[in-house]
């Protein structure tokens, strides 16, 4: 997989995919929140590709979650080296053996997924891993789900022109 790495600020980040899905969790009747520090450091990643896994997990939260329910995106700082993004849900939740098979590609939980071809999942964990980041899930029927990754921060400036986008020196 190849990544254009730049660095990049988690605000940012969140705030264009839900912007862009904003819309989907006022049809569907679903609150739609985010809760990230202002004085995260970035994250060096493929900008692109990170909000195309936070949008897919947003994503499968709204599908999965029924009208009057929350869908939160978190950001946190974990250790000293890495950001673990979250979404949570308060949706169906999952069994053991789904939990199992979350990532398995083609793999779908429930009926109402079919029309995906059951990937959306399984790229995410691979582009969460190209990043040098883990994926996981926690869950639990009727309770909803917490999908979280975790992403490097950027420890050194990038070489890009960009300036907004690449950490300090």
């Amino acid at each position: 997989l190849a990544l254009e790495l730049a660095g990049a600020e988690p605000r940012a980040l969140v705030r264009a995919v839900m912007a862009e899905l904003a819309p989907m969790a006022v049809v569907k009747g679903l609150t739609l929140t985010a809760t990230v520090a202002e004085d995260l450091p970035r994250v060096r990643c493929d900008i692109a590709r990170i909000e195309q896994v936070i949008a897919n997990l947003i994503g499968n939260a709204l599908k999965f979650t029924p009208k009057g329910g929350r869908v939160t995106v978190g950001v946190e700082r974990v250790g000293g080296t890495r950001l673990r993004f979250s979404v949570t849900d308060t949706g169906q939740g999952m069994t053991r053996e789904e939990l199992s098979h979350a990532f398995d590609r083609f793999w779908q939980a429930r009926a109402s997924s079919r029309g995906t071809a059951g990937l959306g999942l399984a790229i995410c964990r691979g582009i969460v891993g190209a990043h040098g980041g883990e994926i996981v899930v926690a869950s639990e029927p009727g309770a909803g789900s917490t999908f979280s990754f975790t992403l490097p921060v950027a420890e050194a400036p990038c070489d890009r022109d960009d300036a907004l986008r690449c950490a300090p020196p």
